[in-house]
């Protein structure tokens, strides 16, 4: 290269303006959402062709509502002074819905550590199971329907994008 390059001048790459750098999730790749925050997992710098940003949130940290008694998902029929948020960090494989595909993420998951939210609701009276019916922590999830309070994706038409210039 020395030879192929001998006297040539030396010239200063010059980084196309169509470069964005994006704050993202360091683990899902998306765009941060609170829930990205309060897990401390972290987020990093990426970069993006200006005609391609990411356009969805976290959807891999989520704050989900728990009957602190029970440890099952809360409901519209929980007592509200039972309720509280819990920061889940759910893996899911690129087919959910195949359980070859999603048992041995979950599986990875849970051998890593990461405990996964309940999938069973709350009973409608409230009533707390007894302990030796309890639902265990870590128990793998579905899809369930918690009210998913991770980032604004569910009410957000357009977003803002945190770009970092040079």
């Amino acid at each position: 290269m020395r030879k192929a390059h001998a006297g040539k001048t030396v010239e200063q790459f010059v980084r196309p303006n169509v470069i964005l750098e994006i704050e993202v999730d360091a683990l899902s790749g998306f765009l941060p959402t609170t829930a990205t925050i309060m897990a401390n997992g972290g987020t990093k710098i990426e970069k993006f062709a200006s005609f391609a940003p990411p356009d969805q949130y976290d959807n891999i940290h989520r704050l989900i509502k728990i009957n602190k008694i029970n440890g099952l998902l809360a409901t519209d029929q929980t007592p509200p002074e039972n309720i509280e948020t819990r920061l889940y960090t759910v893996f899911r494989s690129e087919r959910p819905e195949d359980a070859d595909w999603e048992n041995p993420v979950r599986r990875w998951a849970q051998a890593a550590g990461f405990v996964y939210p309940p999938t069973q609701k709350d009973y409608p009276d409230g009533e707390v199971l007894p302990e030796e019916n309890k639902p265990a922590e870590d128990s793998a999830a579905a899809d369930t329907d918690e009210e998913d309070t991770a980032g604004p994706q569910a009410e957000t038409q357009s977003i803002n994008l945190p770009i970092i210039s040079h």
